[in-house]
This record gives structure tokens, C-alpha cells and sequence, in this order.
């Protein structure tokens, strides 16, 4: 228990007395121990507050401030004093920023004022802050100020306009026309690259701005075409003509843009570029041009080529079959064994005639369709040596490959010589079977060509290389020059197959 004790002396008719007031002031103690609590409390807080608070009167005179205010004016508490303060010819308002015009603006809005100014620091040079001040009604000789350093912040907008001149200086460095645009597609930044080229006025932004240099015929579509993308987010780019301030001529330009995104992915900036690409165009168009022209000369060249090849082909046709003719006028004039010679020569001269009519035919100079060859080359000759279908039968299975004119010749003088060596020499009078024809790819890169027959076959030590058979030599010298490997068997009847690799049509 707290107690106050109170003594006074009175006098009476028994003479001076003294008189004992006792008074319990428990709850007293208690209450100004609260008050003292949280008045201590407050002042910590005050303390830790990054901002300094200020309390003084109305001549500028400080009673209490936090740690913050004397760490913005450099000042401690024992050395700070309006002494120190006029020594420094700096006037108590100056330091909390009380003066006649923000009086006057705290007397305006009634109770508080807010603006900018700098102090001076202990160490002479200046503090950049924000004051707010209020001014109690009931006592207004008394002023309470709010401050806030804006050091730091000074120093990073600094930062921010040194960066951005920076970056303005290298954009106006660059030969392209740079710009920038906010998120809903309004332009609001060029180089100075594009006020010289438009001659529009500097500062000028905005739809506005490039709209009327822009070719007529490419407003809609680049309208169109910008705005689909700032609402898609998607990168931009397009050809159109702007017009040059110079020369008055519209001239062609890329236009590219990306959108710059914030950590939540919201576009803050569409940067973008224009890039006079007239020359470049124009020349292209040149070459392509050029390149058409060119084309049409030589499909002109190629296509007068490919009828003198046809006439080509369509002469040595005509002059073999000329031959033909006169062999089957000699043969004719001979007897049986005397003419069969000429009746050799006539078949191989009749193959090599029907490779330049197929060819003469074709729309294809280069090389022709083997497969439907056989089938031409094979009945010719059956016609020739008036074959009974009946008594012996003719298998044709040719897969449609085509073979350079280098291979073709060659090739059908083999399949003339051996389907007539088999029709004169397979077969008896009064027996008959088949001729089986086969052309096809073995592997990737490969041609078989094989002629069997079910005839009598050959004697077992046959070898094509000890034979005298006329036909049978011009064979062996044909494969050497298609550079094809042979194989034969005997068993059975005859079988002739050829595998080679066909040269390249040239």
C-alpha cells in the first residue's frame, strides 16, 4: 500500500495542536506508473522509427525529438542546442521548418501542412527531406514535425535519369529508329533518329505521331496489326513505307517490338525498332526479277534443247531403221545360211532403234522407262523369229526403273542377244516351255536383269568366257561396260542374271 501523509499545525482552545492527514494513494502510484510505463514505451518506439519526430515550439525551439531526427541532421543529443544552431546561421525554424509561409499553409488546412525541403547536415552538405507539420488547436504555440530522409531515394532517381540518359544517348547513337510504348499500345518515346527522318516535331507521341507519315495503303494493316499484337502480348513485326521528310519518298521499313514483362508476367513496355529496309527491298525485287527473266530464258533454252534432242533421237531412229531396210533387202537377195548373219545384225540394230523412238516419245530425254522397254524389245523380236505363242511362252515381270541412255543401249543389246540366243538355241522342234523376263532393285541402289528359259540347258563346263558364239561375246563385252557382275546356270534350262549399280543420268 501507498500512502501520503499530510501534517499541519492548528491552534485550539487547548493550544497549538498538531493534525495528521494518512491518504491512500495506491492507485495513484499505480496510474503514473502506467503513464511512465508507456511513456517509456512510446519513447522506444519513437526511437525506432526510421523517420524523425520532432516536437518544439512555435519560435522553433526543440523540447523532444527521436533518435532519427538527430541522425538526419548529424547532431546527437548533448551537442544539439540552439547556440550551436545560430552559430551555424541556421535559424531554429530551419531545423524543424517551421516559417511564416508554412504556418500560414498549416493555418489553411487548419491543422497540418506537407512539403519538400533540404537541411544542413553537421557535416555542411544538405539533406533532402519531406516535413509534415501539425499545429495543435488548443495549443498552437506548439508545433510537432514529421521528417523523412529522401537521401537514398534522391540518389536512386539520380541513378534512374543518369541510366535513362544513358540509354537515350546510345538509342539516338543508333542508326535505327527506336521506340518505346506503354502497355496499351500507345507510342511514347522515338530517338532522334525518327524526328529526323519524319521531321516531326520532337515529343510528339502516339498514334498521332506516326500515322500520318505512314503510306496510306499500310495505315489499316498496321493498325491492325499492332494492335492484335499488344492484345495477344505477342511479339510484332511487319514491313510498311514511312515517309522521308527529305526526299518526300516512302520508303520501306521492318518494324519489330517485344513486350518487357514484371516479375507477375504483366506487360510494363513494348520496346521496338524500325529499320529502313528500302535499299535491301529494292534490290531484291531487282534480283527477283532478274531471276524470273532469267528462268523464262532458260526454260525457252531448255525447252528448244529438248526438241533438237528429240529431233535428234527422231533422226537416228529413222536412219537405223534405214539400215534395218537395207539389211532385209540384202537378206533377201541370200540364201538361209548366208542371211542369218544380216539377221543378227538386223535385230541389234532394231533394239538400238527402238530406244530412240521410246526416247523420241518421252518427255524425259535423259533416260527411259526400262520396264515398259522389255516388254516392246521382247515381243519385236518374238514377231521377228515368228514364234508360236502357243509352243513357247513369253513372262515379263520389269518394275518400272528408269536407266540413263549410258546404261539403256547396252542393256538392250544383252536382252536382244540373250532372248534371241534362247529362241534359236533352247528349244527343239517338237517341244516348247518358256522365256521368263525379270527386272527389278535389289537392295537400295541395285538392278537385277534376268532372262531364263525352260529349254535344254547348257553343257556342264560352259563358260562364257571360252565361248565363240558371236552374240555371246558382244554379251561379255556389253557387261564388262556396264560394269555388271553375271551369273548363269544351266540346270534346268538357262538363266542369265545381271546385277549392277546404274550410273547417274546425265
Amino acid at each position: 500500500m501507498s500512502i501520503e501523509i499530510g501534517l499541519s499545525t492548528i491552534d485550539t482552545a487547548e493550544g497549538r495542536q498538531l493534525l495528521a492527514s494518512i491518504i491512500d494513494i495506491t492507485e495513484r502510484v499505480r496510474a503514473q506508473a502506467r503513464v511512465a510505463l508507456a511513456e517509456s514505451r512510446f519513447r522506444r518506439l519513437l526511437d525506432a522509427s526510421p523517420v524523425g519526430i520532432v516536437e518544439a515550439t512555435s519560435e522553433g525551439k526543440v523540447s523532444r525529438a527521436n533518435d532519427a531526427f538527430y541522425r538526419i541532421v548529424g547532431w546527437d543529443r548533448s551537442s544539439f542546442s540552439s547556440e550551436r544552431m545560430d552559430l551555424r546561421k541556421i535559424t531554429p525554424e530551419e531545423w524543424i521548418g517551421v516559417t511564416d509561409s508554412s504556418r500560414r499553409q498549416a493555418s489553411k488546412n487548419k491543422t497540418s501542412a506537407l512539403y519538400e525541403k533540404e537541411y544542413w547536415h553537421r557535416d555542411r552538405s544538405r539533406v533532402p527531406v519531406i516535413v509534415g507539420l501539425s499545429i495543435d488547436e488548443a495549443a498552437p504555440e506548439d508545433v510537432i514535425a514529421v521528417i523523412v530522409d529522401l537521401s537514398e531515394q534522391k540518389r536512386t532517381d539520380q541513378l534512374l535519369r543518369e541510366s535513362e540518359l544513358q540509354l537515350r544517348q546510345v538509342a539516338d547513337a543508333m542508326p535505327q529508329i527506336v521506340w518505346t510504348a506503354r502497355p496499351d499500345g500507345r507510342l511514347d518515346y522515338y530517338n532522334r533518329r525518327w524526328y529526323e527522318f519524319t521531321g516531326t516535331s520532337p515529343g510528339a507521341t502516339g498514334d498521332e505521331s506516326w500515322i500520318p507519315v505512314l503510306h496510306p495503303d499500310d495505315v489499316q494493316y498496321c493498325l491492325d496489326t499492332w494492335y492484335s499484337s499488344v492484345a495477344s502480348g505477342q511479339p510484332y513485326e511487319i514491313q510498311y513505307r514511312f515517309r522521308d521528310s527529305k526526299s518526300n519518298v516512302y520508303r520501306w521499313h521492318l518494324g519489330r517490338a517485344l513486350p518487357l514483362r514484371d516479375e507477375a508476367g504483366q506487360i510494363v513496355k513494348w520496346v521496338g525498332t524500325w529499320t529502313d529496309i528500302d535499299d535491301h527491298k529494292r534490290l531484291s525485287e531487282e534480283l527477283e526479277q532478274r531471276v524470273t527473266a532469267r528462268t523464262i530464258e532458260l526454260k525457252q533454252s531448255l525447252l528448244e534443247k529438248t526438241t533438237l534432242l528429240q529431233e535428234v533421237h527422231h533422226r537416228v531412229k529413222n536412219n537405223l531403221q534405214v539400215i534395218c531396210s537395207l539389211l532385209s533387202i540384202q537378206m533377201e537377195s541370200l540364201d538361209a545360211a548366208l542371211a542369218e548373219p544380216l539377221q543378227v545384225a538386223h535385230h541389234r540394230v532394231l533394239a538400238m532403234s527402238l530406244i530412240h523412238e521410246q526416247l523420241y516419245q518421252s518427255d524425259r530425254l535423259s533416260d527411259l522407262d526400262f520396264g515398259a522397254y522389255i516388254k516392246l524389245l521382247a515381243d519385236q523380236v518374238f514377231a521377228a523369229y515368228c514364234v508360236d505363242s502357243r509352243r513357247i511362252r513369253l513372262e515379263i515381270n520389269a518394275e518400272p526403273i528408269r536407266l540413263p541412255l549410258s546404261d539403256a543401249i547396252p542393256c538392250g543389246l544383252i536382252l536382244n542377244e540373250l532372248v534371241s540366243n534362247s529362241l534359236k538355241h533352247a528349244f527343239r522342234e517338237d517341244c516348247g516351255s518358256g522365256i521368263r523376263i525379270s527386272f527389278k532393285s535389289i537392295g537400295s541402289d541395285r538392278i537385277e536383269l534376268c532372262v531364263a528359259d525352260d529349254g535344254v540347258g547348257l553343257r556342264g563346263s560352259f563358260r562364257i568366257e571360252d565361248s565363240e558364239s558371236m552374240g555371246l561375246r558382244v554379251v561379255r563385252t556389253l557387261i564388262q561396260q556396264l560394269g555388271a557382275e553375271l551369273e548363269i546356270t544351266g540346270d534346268g534350262g538357262t538363266s542369265f542374271s545381271l546385277r549392277w549399280s546404274p550410273r547417274a543420268s546425265s
